[in-house]
């Protein structure tokens, strides 16, 4: 395969004397010149230059699509120096080829057309480069939780009191259905509005014994990792855990209830109301500074491993926080960095860092690859992976990154968006630089999460600035 190193970068952003002419559906925007440069000083926007111009693309740098017999569905590949299978059948499960070929994958069953492929597992190298298991046993780590309750810093419910409260689990109250099971939208006994979250229950009649039984466990660990992550942990934009339950049969989570949904529902859903380009920028603030939190402030920092736009939720005052650590693990200091390990790349397919399953090397820079998506995703309105208009899949990042490198971002922007105003028009350009830098193949060159929320707040301030100029509508007038 052809690498081309891109020889020179044209970065959307600031200048001091800078035009932007951007199409929009029924409306073309002129941005005049504009004498105050409000989002990069020269020496960091000369550095960003340098960097973009270290990316390496191919004609499929990022993704390609084939047909996997072995995992019977269209799979994704990772093609930045080596070929990495995504199941289609597990969504959640890469396959690393054999042979060469992408359709020969280890851990997938040819026969029967499923993987049996964990994704949970997590270790250390010994001093002998030999992995070795650390996951301390599940009863062992739920026993020393208990002592949380003692404490006062989570409740621990009863399986009647849920009950009640959603009516003995009725469909009705569904909000919907995610890994861990099915979550419910309840009320308690002192009237506070919550959010349940009830492990899957596998049916023995339909379900094989090994299966019910990975399941089962997988189910066990995402919850004894929310529970060891949420119960010490506290932000603003952190879904807070308000209690669980949990016996020999049920395993259930009790969140706050965030009245407006997640942030996938506003960007995919077309009877929902477009987001204004103010409010997703917004949201990308709030959300990052969760991660930020995550990354810098927790001890032990936190790597979250499933960042998406379906894990950030908005409360009834559109705060965004993060959500879902069922998968999220205890991150290395920085002198450990280069020994920790997660033996299987886990997360949601779409926003997997290609580096994290190429190296087994799992860092707090996978959770700025998969925020990269997300940015992606803002900019877009397309999923992480859709449809095209020939009904084929496609990535994301085959469809934005390019147009931004052009310095043609306009050209990728969701169309739901509202026609933005001229200083939007230099915040979504700087959002866009912003994403392709996160999704830079080398995890090291890619920003910190501190540098994103940064980045995110000078994009925002350049949204919100106040015109220097005449305004843009009796300009075009005269």
């Amino acid at each position: 395969m052809s690498v081309e190193k891109i020889s020179s970068c044209i970065l959307p952003l600031g200048f001091h004397q800078f035009v932007f002419v951007a199409a929009f559906s029924q409306a073309t925007i002129m941005v005049l010149q504009n004498d105050i440069d409000l989002l990069n000083p020269p020496a960091e926007l000369e550095k960003r230059k340098h960097k973009l111009k270290r990316l390496v693309q191919s004609p499929n740098s990022f993704f390609m699509d084939v047909k996997c017999q072995g995992c019977f569905n269209i799979t994704t590949v990772f093609s930045h120096s080596q070929t990495v299978v995504v199941c289609g059948n597990c969504q959640t499960v890469l396959c690393q080829p054999t042979g060469g070929k992408a359709r020969l994958t280890e851990g997938c069953s040819f026969r029967k057309n499923h993987c049996r492929c964990r994704v949970h597992d997590s270790g250390r190298l010994d001093d002998n480069r030999i992995i070795v298991d650390e996951e301390p046993k599940l009863e062992k780590r739920l026993s020393s939780l208990a002592s949380l309750c003692n404490h006062g810093q989570l409740v621990e419910f009863t399986i009647e009191e849920l009950a009640l409260a959603t009516d003995g689990f009725s469909p009705r109250f569904q909000l919907g259905i995610g890994s861990f099971g099915i979550v419910y939208k309840a009320v308690l006994s002192d009237g506070r509005l919550v959010a349940i979250k009830r492990a899957e229950l596998t049916n023995p009649a339909s379900s094989g014994i090994t299966r019910i039984r990975n399941r089962r466990e997988d189910n066990d660990s995402a919850f004894v990792n929310e529970l060891e992550s949420m119960s010490r942990l506290n932000h603003k934009n952190l879904v807070r855990l308000l209690g669980f339950y949990d016996d020999a049969e049920e395993r259930v989570l009790v969140y706050e209830y965030m009245a407006n949904g997640s942030l996938a529902d506003h960007l995919h859903n077309p009877r929902l109301e477009p987001l204004t380009w103010e409010r997703r920028l917004t949201i990308a603030l709030d959300a990052a500074r969760g991660i930020q939190y995550l990354h810098d402030f927790a001890v032990p920092p936190v790597i979250h491993r499933d960042i998406k736009s379906s894990n950030i939720l908005l409360d009834a005052t559109w705060t965004a926080k993060v959500s879902d650590f069922g998968l999220s693990q205890m991150g290395p200091t920085e002198e450990e960095d280069a020994s920790h390990l997660s033996l299987r790349a886990a997360g949601t397919l779409g926003y997997i860092d290609p580096e994290y399953y190429r190296l087994q090397q799992l860092t707090t820079k996978s959770d700025v690859y998969s925020f990269g998506i997300v940015l992606l995703e803002l900019l877009s309105g397309h999923k992480a992976i859709h449809m095209n208009e020939e009904e084929n899949p496609r990535n994301v990042v085959d469809f934005v990154v390019p147009y931004i490198l052009q310095d043609e971002v306009h050209r990728a922007l969701d169309r739901r968006i509202p026609p933005p105003t001229p200083y939007e028009i230099e915040s979504v350009a700087h959002v866009g630089c912003l994403a392709v830098e996160c999704l830079v193949p080398c995890g090291r060159e890619r920003p910190s999460m501190a540098e994103v929320v940064s980045n995110l707040e000078k994009g925002l301030a350049a949204c919100l600035a106040a015109p220097q100029t005449e305004p843009l509508s009796s300009s075009a007038s005269d």
